[in-house]
């Protein structure tokens, strides 16, 4: 059995975390289309994004693997890492305009509607491409850079995140989640 790298965990949650940003996709795009906005849907693809993505996923990557790191010498203010966590914070601002427009686009709020429209899509262009360099950039440097004892070490703490709870919710909790947005609307 070979060694765990430092972001096989992080590339695995990207592969469902592109899954969900393809819900919120299809459900903006119906609406662009004309369709009814599914606000239910898309309040629950918030909350996976809020703690999902966010708490937990970004919890692992600023938390963990941004500081191991900067002790092999990537600065965290400048460089990738610093790009890396612009974008986590440009997500965070979508994610609370959603949250923060929903009630009122529910309501009939048509100037709510459009910002949660302009947002969902913000958002999932962002965490598209914020992915897609983490994966093939950033990551790919982290699997050269950290071995040993700081990769057996950084792979045991993430378990220790994985074991939180995220506004009364489990890891195990947000998958199965993911997973009754994606039987609501499939991808692939």
């Amino acid at each position: 059995m070979s060694e765990e790298t430092p972001t096989g965990r992080l590339r695995q949650e990207h592969q469902l975390i592109l899954q969900v940003a393809g819900v919120l996709d299809d459900i903006v795009t119906a609406a662009e289309r004309g369709a009814d906005f599914d606000f239910a849907t898309a309040d629950r693809c918030v909350s996976f994004f809020r703690l999902f993505v966010d708490a937990f996923h970004h919890g692992k990557e600023e938390g963990l693997l941004f500081p191991e790191l900067g002790n092999h010498g990537l600065p965290r203010d400048g460089g990738p890492i610093a790009v890396m966590l612009a974008e986590h914070g440009e997500g965070r601002a979508y994610v609370g305009q959603m949250a923060g427009s929903i009630k009122d686009a529910r309501g009939g709020d048509a100037a709510a509607v459009a910002v949660l429209r302009a947002a969902g899509r913000g958002y999932v262009d962002l965490i598209r491409s914020h992915i897609g360099k983490e994966d093939m950039v950033l990551f790919t440097m982290a699997d050269q850079m950290i071995a040993g004892a700081a990769r057996i070490r950084l792979c045991g703490a993430y378990d220790s995140v994985g074991e939180g709870w995220f506004e009364g919710q489990t890891r195990s909790d947000l998958v199965t989640l993911a997973g009754s947005l994606l039987e609501k609307y499939p991808q692939g």
